[in-house]
């Protein structure tokens, strides 16, 4: 390219930027309009309307139009249009646009709340351009509407000060909406003019002043006007008119001081030089005891009495406790009004023996009756108590003591000494006598007036305890039922648990009871963490009691078996045609229901058809199947089911065969052929038998009448036998 065209070239590109940068300045100068938005800022309430008025200071165009725009919370920091017919267009030059009841816009008011406001002259409605802006923003702040105060109280105190307070009623959300507070008063009887507080907390609520003469204030009625004005321009305001001579609050006690008498009386001691002396006060002491108020003393002193110090004797109080003693005073008479700031002193009373003794109930023991089986003649038996409670120590514990007395003099009577800390006792008792047992508490002190009893019957009169199960659905909840069937003249159900400690009650916790009437079935309890616990039923009727027989198992409420039971076996009966089945019954487990009945299935190889029956868990893991075929083979299964009908898993299967031991109807007639065909030979033989022998009498008589009569004569005569004698005794033995 040579030197010309390329100076053409550059000459060409400089008038085109030119000429761009010519047609930019008068557009932008085009676009540019002078206007005014009124009001420039505003600050307004909630509720309260606006108005803004838009200004066109220049010639107006044709086609083009005011307009607004507002950013604010709800419009996430954007400028939006306001809708055209929201615009009031009042002539060329002129538009106007109002909101109405004007609302924070947000829950969120703890910082003052605000919107902007912008005018817009527009060719496109709603295009909004910084170039178009006619005047600038407005900014609006919004503040909470102010109202009247709440709870308006003054005090005087001591009759040189006063300190008024209030609420505001509502909350103004921070310093930044609060209105401001002007706080006036005067005394009409001295000056219609108003003064201002001089020490005004506007955040708390409360004014203060004091009279700087030194002087009493006297009896004047005072009114006082609080007036809140907020930014908006709304303002509130409240009248109050207070008699000072009703709102008296006089110092606290100067000092205070005690002496303790003895274990239930203790006298205090107190001045009030720092308070006005004259005028009447009413004196008020509190008593308390761990935090609980046991009793309020008041009295009145004279203008005279009032100068001089104050004692007071206190009695009836528990031994052994720090009381706290609160003295405070009030003005009575001409001034009335508040007591004083209260002053404390906390002192103990002397120890003394137990007020109270252990808690027993009847029923509430449990004893080891297999000792008196056999030749047994002694039992443990144990007691279980509820402690006594701290105030009822009134010093140092010692122990606790059990004393066994035995009824119409069988045995010999046993005393006890167990831990004061102890929760339960045991001693060894005769099992064939009955005692009456009596537990008292012993401190540094002595032994308490009081006690607790019980009876304890003999090993042979004592009731069966009550077969009972557990069970637990959550963490907290405790359900117990119990058999009380064949239980006569029932008075009530004792329900008793502990925390388990290998199967024992732990020493030094609590035992707890409940007591249940004579037709209650079951009880609920709340137990925290209940499988830690050990849980017992005793029955009482009005002649003896069953004590409690302590069992750890609880059972999960209405959950389904995962439990099969075990070591099933199936043999042949003992009678025909039958089956005996044995099976290990379920043990107790925390995640497993409890077993009511077990059913048992069972049906011939070759058969799908299955029967089945129930045993109560109650008797022995065994049950004889009847009605059977013989020779045939049997399949049995068990399985648990729980009060609810839910069944648990079938146990492994096992087999049995049962026989028949009667003799078969052909063996039977065999048997009687044989039988029948032995009798006719036998009879057959016995006839030849007689026969012969009739034969071998007959030669003898032959034989006989050939002798000699001188041989005859020679023999003693031993008569005569019958013919029919054979010389054989066929009577038939007695056996």
């Amino acid at each position: 390219m040579t030197a010309k065209s390329i100076e053409q070239l550059t000459l060409t590109l400089l008038a085109y930027c030119i000429s761009y940068s010519t047609g930019f300045l008068f557009a932008d100068s085009e676009t540019r309009f002078n206007g005014e938005l009124i009001p420039r800022d505003a600050e307004v309430c909630v509720t309260q309307n606006i108005t803004f008025t838009s200004l066109l200071l220049e010639e107006p165009k044709k086609n083009f139009s005011i307009g607004f725009a507002v950013k604010n919370i709800t419009t996430k920091g954007q400028y939006v249009a306001v809708d055209h017919d929201r615009i009031k267009k009042v002539n060329e030059t002129v538009s106007q646009f109002s909101m109405y009841n004007i609302t924070f816009g947000t829950e969120d008011v703890t910082d003052p709340y605000y919107f902007t406001v912008r005018s817009y002259y527009w060719k496109t409605f709603g295009d909004i351009d910084d170039t178009q802006q006619l005047g600038q923003g407005s900014v609006v702040l919004v503040y909470p509407l102010p109202e009247k105060i709440q709870d308006f109280k003054c005090i005087m105190l001591n009759y040189l000060s006063m300190r008024c307070t209030w609420n505001y009623g509502k909350d103004y959300y921070g310093e930044g909406n609060m209105p401001d507070v002007i706080f006036q008063w005067k005394i009409p009887s001295f000056s219609r003019s108003w003064t201002n507080c001089s020490h005004l907390n506007i955040m708390d609520g409360y004014c203060y002043w004091k009279r700087t003469t030194g002087y009493y204030i006297t009896n004047k009625n005072i009114t006082v006007r609080i007036t809140l004005k907020q930014k908006c321009d709304i303002n509130v305001s409240s009248e109050f008119n207070i008699d000072t001579s009703r709102i008296v609050q006089p110092n606290p006690l100067s000092s205070i001081s005690s002496k303790v008498v003895n274990s239930t009386c203790i006298q205090l001691l107190w001045n009030t030089a720092d308070s006005e002396p004259q005028h009447p006060k009413e004196h008020r002491v509190i008593v308390s005891a761990k935090g609980v108020n046991v009793q309020t003393i008041r009295f009145v002193t004279t203008r005279y009495t009032e100068r001089h110090p104050h004692n007071l004797t206190i009695c009836n109080l528990h031994p052994y406790t720090e009381h706290t003693f609160s003295v405070s005073i009030k003005p009575v008479g001409l001034y009335s009004g508040f007591y004083s700031d209260p002053r404390d002193i906390v002192s103990r009373t002397y120890s003394d023996v137990p007020s109270a003794s252990p808690e027993v109930t009847d029923g509430g023991y449990y004893s080891y009756k297999r000792d008196c089986y056999g030749n047994g003649k002694k039992r443990r038996v144990c007691i279980f108590w509820k402690s006594i409670k701290n105030e009822h120590k009134n010093g140092p514990m010692e122990g606790i003591l059990g004393q066994f007395t035995a009824i119409h003099k069988k045995g010999q009577n046993v005393r006890e000494e167990w831990a004061e800390d102890s929760t339960y006792g045991c001693s060894t008792l005769l099992c064939s006598t009955s005692y009456n047992f009596t537990i008292k508490a012993r401190n540094v002190n002595g032994t308490s007036e009081s006690s607790s009893t019980l009876t304890i019957p003999t090993f042979a009169s004592a009731i069966k305890s009550p077969q009972f199960i557990v069970e637990s659905g959550n963490r907290s909840d405790v359900y117990i039922s119990w058999d009380h069937r064949g239980k006569s003249n029932v008075k009530k159900f004792i329900v008793a648990w502990c925390r388990n400690r290998n199967g024992a009650c732990w020493k030094d916790h609590q035992v707890f009871w409940s007591s249940f009437p004579s037709d209650a079935k079951d009880a609920v309890l709340q137990i925290n963490s209940p499988h830690y616990f050990l849980y017992g039923v005793s029955v009482l009727t009005d002649h003896s009691s069953s004590g409690v027989k302590w069992q750890d198992c609880v059972y999960l409420k209405d959950g389904t078996p995962d439990q099969k039971p075990q070591n099933v076996f199936v043999s042949a009966g003992f009678e025909d045609n039958t089956l005996v089945v044995l099976w290990d019954k379920l043990p107790c487990k925390s995640n497993e229901p409890y077993i009511n009945m077990y059913n048992i299935q069972y049906r011939k190889r070759s058969e799908k058809y299955q029967n089945g029956l129930n045993v109560s868990r109650l008797g022995a893991a065994k049950v004889v199947l009847r009605d059977l075929e013989e020779d045939q083979t049997y399949i049995v299964t068990v399985r648990g089911i729980t009060r609810e009908g839910r069944y648990g898993p079938e146990s492994e299967p096992e087999t049995g065969v049962p026989i028949n031991k009667s003799l078969k109807p052909a063996v039977i007639a065999v048997i009687s052929v044989t039988v029948l065909v032995g009798v006719i030979f036998a009879g057959l033989g016995f006839f030849d038998i007689l026969r012969r022998c009739e034969k071998k009498a007959q030669k003898e008589v032959k034989e006989a009448r050939v002798i000699t009569r001188s041989d005859a004569l020679g023999q003693k005569d031993f008569g005569r036998q019958n013919s029919n004698d054979s010389g054989l005794d066929l009577t038939p033995s007695p056996d």
